[in-house]
């Protein structure tokens, strides 16, 4: 016999302490769909190893406290806690009842008592599961559906910031590795920090993620240069490197402006910051607002290594390809000055896999760079 409400079976266990007990409950449940399991207490906690009742109900007696013991231990349980248990019982007493509630007793039936009685007592209870139930169902599918659009959002999200990027890379120069390039350099010197305790306080897996993810956008303002100075085969006039520079600020507002129509948005909170400070020097000599030491975000340190390093080994209009060797040396004798020292010395200390992160992306073609940031 089932009792169902929204294809929910309830399935009531009767722990049985004296022969007839489990009968007073199956008289008053005569007329009810329910599944009534009864069994001693010996056997219903392995019972419940392998099937989980709905409620359980229980008796107690004068002179034998199994069924406080056996409630203690369902309740002790994880994976049982949580079961309405009932007390049936003639000992009507303050101190029975009170240590029932203590254990989690959900009621306390007092012997004897109408069928009709326990009937409703019983069916309170089972409307209270079915409720809750349902809540946990209804609960379940949000949450379901709360990740899709997470993952929905999370790829719009990189797809925008991927075709932003190699828009911006194609204008910027004959090639377009540094958009793959920097980002997984980023996130190789970030994850070598945290596993050296180095900024452990910022460094989270998550944030890290999101250096991975907005690290491509450190450009993003490149778009709004000319391209008479941002493709200048030479080197630029001081009013010319003055308008380049706004690149930084830029790309900053660019950001900015998603992020207001938005909201609050780590990703291009991230954005953001990377794109107004990757341009920033150790010792206040960057730009575009002359930051200092620890004063730069972490996120622009990380990125000015990055993009630095790349730059160096990157043939560019204006310069030759530089050897990962020399491209390191040079990075050395910046410690200090255009770099934070301990990102230096981490950098250092992996610029091996730097130079395997470059050759894995090295740089292709320009009319390949919009479909192959893709792939």
């Amino acid at each position: 016999m089932l009792f169902l409400c929204n294809k929910i079976k309830v399935l009531i266990l009767i722990i049985e302490n004296s022969p007839g007990f489990s009968d007073i409950i199956k008289e008053s449940m005569a007329e009810s769909n329910v599944f009534l399991k009864t069994l001693s207490p010996e056997n219903a906690l392995k019972f419940m190893e392998n099937t989980k009742p709905d409620i359980i109900v229980s008796e107690t007696s004068f002179d034998d406290p199994t069924s406080f013991k056996l409630c203690k231990k369902i309740k002790a349980n994880k994976e049982t806690a949580k079961i309405p248990f009932i007390f049936l019982s003639v000992l009507n007493t303050f101190e029975n009842k009170t240590k029932a509630f203590e254990l989690g007793a959900s009621d306390y039936i007092i012997l004897p008592f109408e069928p009709e009685e326990i009937r409703l007592r019983l069916k309170k209870h089972i409307e209270a599961h079915l409720e809750k139930q349902n809540l946990i169902k209804q609960n379940k599918l949000l949450k379901n559906k709360l990740m899709e659009n997470n993952k929905e959002l999370a790829l719009t999200r990189e797809t925008i910031a991927e075709v932003l990027s190699a828009l911006t890379e194609c204008r910027d120069a004959e090639t377009a590795g540094h958009l793959k390039r920097t980002s997984e350099y980023i996130k190789l010197i970030a994850s070598e920090l945290k596993r050296k305790n180095k900024f452990r306080d910022v460094l989270s897996d998550n944030y890290i993620k999101l250096l991975h993810k907005a690290a491509p956008l450190h450009d993003i303002g490149k778009i709004g240069i000319p391209d008479k100075i941002l493709t200048k085969k030479g080197p630029l006039t001081t009013k010319e490197y003055e308008v380049m520079k706004t690149h930084t600020t830029l790309g900053r507002d660019a950001v900015k402006k998603a992020e207001g129509k938005l909201g609050d948005n780590p990703f291009l909170e991230t954005a953001q910051e990377i794109a107004f400070t990757h341009q920033e020097k150790w010792d206040g000599s960057g730009y575009p607002q002359g930051l200092k030491g620890k004063k730069i975000p972490l996120s622009g340190r990380l990125m000015a290594i990055a993009d630095v390093y790349d730059a160096m080994i990157s043939k560019r209009v204006y310069k030759p390809a530089f050897s990962h060797d020399k491209s390191v040396k040079l990075m050395k004798q910046l410690k200090g000055i255009h770099f934070d020292p301990d990102i230096t010395d981490t950098f250092i200390s992996v610029s091996d896999e730097f130079k395997n992160i470059s050759m894995k992306f090295a740089d292709f073609s320009k009319s390949e760079c919009v479909s192959s940031s893709f792939n």
